[in-house]
């Protein structure tokens, strides 16, 4: 799998993944992006020596649920980086849906929604025509445009 940051392998032998295996997933990802190997049964020792030489992130599945746990220090990393971003995520949301209560609450309406973004619409005092407004949360502030 591989997106615009991230090279991803899965593997789900019943034998731990070899160094080969690793050395390929880094190969894929030679530009720069992330490398991220997931196991089920885990990894071997030269496995994990090259991962960490490379910085390759390993996880292992704990069981058939999809959990999964990290094995080495960059996947301890990256966890963070993606816990980080998720938090700040929910902070911009959290920020927008009180600056949105608050503007319903002296008669705005909010017409369109997302996690950063909302167009609200007073239908007061302006006949016919409603006055639009775009709200946006961008690094825990809010602007108005």
């Amino acid at each position: 799998m591989s997106g615009t940051e991230v090279v991803a392998q899965v593997k789900a032998h019943m034998v731990p993944t070899g160094r080969p295996d690793i050395q390929n997933l880094r190969g894929a990802a030679h530009d720069g992006r992330a490398a991220v190997f997931f196991s089920l049964t885990g990894y071997t020792a030269g496995a994990t020596e090259y991962a960490a030489a490379a910085d390759v992130a390993l996880f292992r599945f704990a069981d058939y649920s999809g959990s999964i746990t990290p094995i080495n220090d960059a996947a301890r990393r990256l966890l963070l980086k993606v816990l980080s971003a998720e938090q700040a995520a929910a902070h911009r949301r959290s920020i927008l849906d009180s600056h949105l209560k608050r503007m319903s609450e002296i008669g705005w309406e909010v017409e369109e929604r997302s996690d950063y973004v909302a167009v609200i619409v007073s239908r007061q005092g302006l006949g016919e025509y409603p006055f639009g407004c775009l709200v946006t949360v961008l690094s825990g502030g809010l602007t108005l445009v």
